[in-house]
């Protein structure tokens, strides 16, 4: 049983606007369905993603930076734009799921899908992973240094939102790890989005406001490894070795340390290059 279906006359509790309106049960299935039948492409994405960022950065080489300015304003708008309005559907969801009931109460080793928006927004995360590809265009072009975490993260997202994902619902794992997964994403992206688009606007942003966003990043992924260890195994019994728990676990604990070792080089060893150069001045 695939259990990332809906049940037949599925509702929601939020108010459906624009096209959300015409949207039943019926089509979050056929949707699913879709993804279901093509996941294998996902595959094909990564490694043509992959070649065509560092064949991109070998052609810009010898050219001159290509800087788009209102094309990247847009594109980092219209993500923000998305972001926020799954934030409002998945997120909301999740937050006050767990303040209403609990970590142990709100995740549920029987998990099954039953609010159509939920649902549906929730398909277009795992969709809006491959749109994002397109950041890295963005970089490569401008020149920018493409660093490992960029690429390896957009890489893995995308294999964990389609491929793990399928896993899970067609092996009964817990699908409340992917509620959070997909609720706490959209709220950090958010953010993020919004940060990108007012920074690429010119808008000088104050630099504690980046080290925010990347500890909230880092956080994320301290609650995604907890939450992925403590649903499967300690609250469900499942087998420590079960392939979603270990897929998240790994997944998390490599953003962990990555985001980490960010975060040391761009504001703590960052900063005091600056301070010495400064003094040198």
């Amino acid at each position: 049983m695939i259990r990332n279906q809906l049940p037949a006359g599925a509702g929601t509790r939020y108010t459906p606007i624009l096209f959300e309106k015409s949207l039943d049960a019926t089509t979050i299935n056929n949707l699913s369905k879709y993804f279901t039948d093509h996941v294998d492409k996902v595959y094909w994405t990564c490694a043509v993603y992959v070649i065509t960022i560092h064949a991109v950065k070998h052609f810009m080489k010898e050219k001159e930076p290509y800087r788009p300015k209102k094309l990247l304003i847009t594109w980092n708008a219209l993500l923000a734009v998305f972001s926020i309005w799954g934030t409002c559907r998945v997120s909301h969801q999740l937050f006050t799921g767990i303040m209403s009931y609990g970590v142990d109460g709100y995740f549920d080793c029987d998990y099954q899908e039953t609010d159509v928006l939920v649902a549906f927004w929730k398909r277009l995360f795992g969709l809006s992973k491959i749109i994002e590809l397109g950041d890295t265009l963005f970089i490569v072009f401008k020149k920018s240094k493409l660093s490992f975490l960029h690429w390896y993260h957009h890489v893995t997202v995308l294999l964990y939102s389609y491929p793990v994902a399928e896993y899970s619902a067609r092996h009964g794992t817990i699908s409340n790890v992917g509620n959070w997964y997909s609720g706490v994403n959209f709220a950090v992206h958010s953010i993020m989005y919004t940060y990108y688009t007012l920074a690429s606007a010119g808008i000088r942003m104050w630099r504690p406001i980046s080290m925010t966003i990347t500890t909230v990043q880092i956080l994320q992924m301290v609650g995604g490894l907890w939450v992925g260890f403590y649903v499967p195994w300690w609250k469900c019994g499942r087998p420590l070795t079960s392939f979603i728990m270990v897929c998240t676990i790994v997944m998390y604990g490599s953003y962990f340390l990555l985001f980490c070792n960010y975060f040391v080089r761009t504001y703590i060893m960052g900063g005091k290059r600056r301070r010495v150069e400064k003094k040198k001045e």
